[in-house]
C-alpha cells in the first residue's frame, strides 16, 4: 500500500472523479422526460433547472466543510478527516438527488410536488461544488509550486465529463433517458466511492513535479548550456563610460588579394575600427548638466517673480517668502539675479 500513498495516485483518483461528476451539463438529455412525466410546462421546467444551477454554483458550504475536516494533513490519526470526507458528502447528495429523480420519472413513486422536485434537483447539482472543492484544493496543496497547472488539469476534466457521460448515454442507454438517470445514480456513485479514499494531501515538493506538470513548456538545458547561462559576461571597461569609434587601417592580405576580394565582397579593404574612451564626450556631459541646472534655476526664479507680481497669486507668494521658517525660500535680490545670469552665460560658453 506504500505505492498507493503518493500524491500522483491522489491526482489520478481525482481525475477519475472529475471525469464522471459533470452530470449537470447533461440536463438536456432527460429534460424532456422530466417535463412529460411530471406534466410540467416550460416555465416550471425552467424553475427546476434553475434550482440545479444554483446548487452547482453555491460552494460556500463545501468550502467551510473542507476547512473543518480536511485543512490538516491526511492521515493525522482521525478517521473522519481528509478530502475524502468532503467527497463522500457530495456523493450522498449525488446518489439521493439523481436516485429520487429517477424514481419520480420512472413511476416508482408518485409524482412529487414541484417544490420537492426542486429540492432534490438542488441536491443533485450541489454535489458538484463538494467534488470540485475537495479535488482542486487538494491538488493545489499537493503541487504547491505548480498550483496553476494542477487547477487547469482538474477543471479541464470536469469540462470533459459532460462528453464522457453523453457517450455513456448513447452506448449503454440506447437513447432512453430513464435508463440514463439510473445510470447516473449508480455508475458514477460506485466509481467515486472506490476512488475517493486515494484523494489525500501530501505536503511534499518533489523535483520531478516540473518534469511531469510543466514539461511541455519548460526548456531543458544541458550541463554546458546551464553553465553558460549562469555565467554573466563582464562588460568591457571602455563601454562603462563615454566612448567613441576610431577608424584604423584598412584590411589587407599577404597574398592573392584578388581572390580574397571575390570571397569577401564588400568586406575586404574596409577600414578597421576600435572603441576608445572619449574624454571630450564626458566633459560635454558635465557641461550639459551644468547648463541644464542653471536653466532650471533661472526658470524657477522667473516663474516666482511672475507669480509675485500677479494680482491673484501675488499675496500668496509674498506671504510664502515672508515666512520665517527654517529652510524657507527667500526672494532673490538684484545682485543674486545678476550673479545667476553670469553663471548661466559661463556655463553656456564653456
Amino acid at each position: 500500500m506504500e505505492i498507493a500513498n503518493t500524491k500522483w495516485v491522489a491526482a489520478a483518483a481525482s481525475i477519475w472523479i472529475q471525469s464522471f461528476s459533470g452530470a449537470s451539463y447533461t440536463f438536456g438529455i432527460y429534460s424532456s422526460l422530466l417535463k412529460s412525466s411530471q406534466s410540467y410546462d416550460q416555465s416550471t421546467l425552467d424553475t427546476v433547472s434553475v434550482c440545479k444551477d444554483i446548487g452547482a454554483n453555491v460552494g460556500i458550504l463545501s468550502g467551510l466543510f473542507y476547512t473543518a475536516v480536511a485543512s490538516g494533513r491526511s492521515g493525522n490519526g482521525r478517521f473522519f478527516s481528509g478530502p475524502w470526507v468532503v467527497i463522500f458528502v457530495g456523493l450522498l447528495q449525488w446518489f439521493v438527488g439523481y436516485g429520487f429523480i429517477w424514481m419520480a420519472t420512472s413511476g416508482v413513486i408518485e409524482r412529487p410536488p414541484v417544490a420537492v422536485m426542486c429540492f432534490f434537483m438542488f441536491l443533485a447539482g450541489h454535489c458538484q461544488p463538494f467534488f470540485n472543492t475537495a479535488i482542486v484544493v487538494t491538488a493545489v496543496r499537493n503541487f504547491s509550486d505548480y498550483g496553476g497547472t494542477a487547477v487547469g488539469i482538474m477543471k479541464g476534466y470536469i469540462g470533459l465529463s459532460g462528453a464522457v457521460l453523453v457517450q455513456m448515454y448513447h452506448i449503454f442507454c440506447k437513447g432512453d433517458p430513464t435508463n440514463y438517470l439510473l445510470l447516473l445514480a449508480v455508475v458514477p456513485s460506485l466509481l467515486i466511492l472506490t476512488t475517493m479514499p486515494f484523494v489525500r494531501t501530501y505536503d511534499t515538493v518533489i523535483a520531478n513535479d516540473k518534469k511531469h506538470l510543466n514539461g511541455s513548456n519548460a526548456p531543458v538545458y544541458s550541463e554546458v548550456q546551464s553553465s553558460r547561462i549562469n555565467n554573466a559576461l563582464p562588460l568591457p571597461s571602455v563601454l562603462k563610460g563615454a566612448f567613441k569609434i576610431v577608424e584604423g587601417p584598412a584590411s589587407s592580405a599577404t597574398g592573392h588579394p584578388d581572390e580574397i576580394v571575390k570571397l569577401f565582397l564588400g568586406l575586404y579593404g574596409q577600414p578597421s575600427v576600435s572603441v576608445v574612451p572619449d574624454q571630450s564626450a564626458a566633459a560635454s556631459g558635465e557641461k550639459l548638466r551644468s547648463v541644464l541646472f542653471c536653466l532650471v534655476v533661472r526658470r524657477l526664479v522667473d516663474t516666482m517673480r511672475v507669480l509675485k507680481e500677479a494680482p491673484f497669486t501675488g499675496s500668496v507668494v509674498n506671504s510664502f517668502f515672508e515666512l520665517d521658517l527654517p529652510g524657507s525660500p527667500k526672494a532673490l535680490d538684484e545682485d543674486e539675479i545678476e550673479l545667476l545670469d553670469k553663471l548661466e552665460m559661463a556655463a553656456v560658453a564653456a
